[in-house]
C-alpha cells in the first residue's frame, strides 16, 4: 500500500527496490512499482456479502517509479481465478493460515 497524498493511498505490485546514488549530492531509494485500480462497475452479490474488496492491475506500460518511503504497508492479494488481472485484499491473516498452504 502506497500513500499517494494525505489522505489518498492505493494498491501497487511491488516490481523492485533499489537504490540511485548521485556523487557528491544524495542517494535515493526508488521503487518500481505496477499500480492496480479499485474495481469498477457492478461487484458480485457474494463479494458484497463477504466483505471481499477487488482490485485491477494497470497495464505493465503503466508501470512507474516512486520512492521507497512512499510505501506505507504490505497487503496480500489474492488472484481471481474468474478475471484475469483482479485480485482480492486479503485483510485476515495468521500463522495458521499460512501453515495451511504449505504442501507436505
Amino acid at each position: 500500500v502506497v500513500q499517494l497524498t494525505g489522505e489518498d493511498i492505493t494498491f501497487i505490485h511491488l516490481i523492485c527496490i533499489f537504490s540511485c546514488e548521485i556523487p557528491d549530492v544524495c542517494s535515493i531509494n526508488l521503487a518500481f512499482v505496477q499500480p492496480f485500480t479499485a474495481k469498477m462497475g457492478a461487484s458480485h452479490q457474494i463479494d458484497h456479502d463477504l466483505q471481499l474488496t477487488c482490485v485491477k492491475a494497470v497495464l505493465h506500460s503503466a508501470s512507474t517509479f516512486i520512492p521507497v518511503q512512499s510505501i506505507i504497508h504490505g497487503a496480500v492479494l489474492v488472484p481471481d481465478p474468474s478475471h484475469n488481472l483482479e485480485f482480492f485484499i486479503v485483510t485476515h491473516l495468521d500463522g495458521g493460515m499460512y501453515l495451511h498452504t504449505k504442501v507436505s
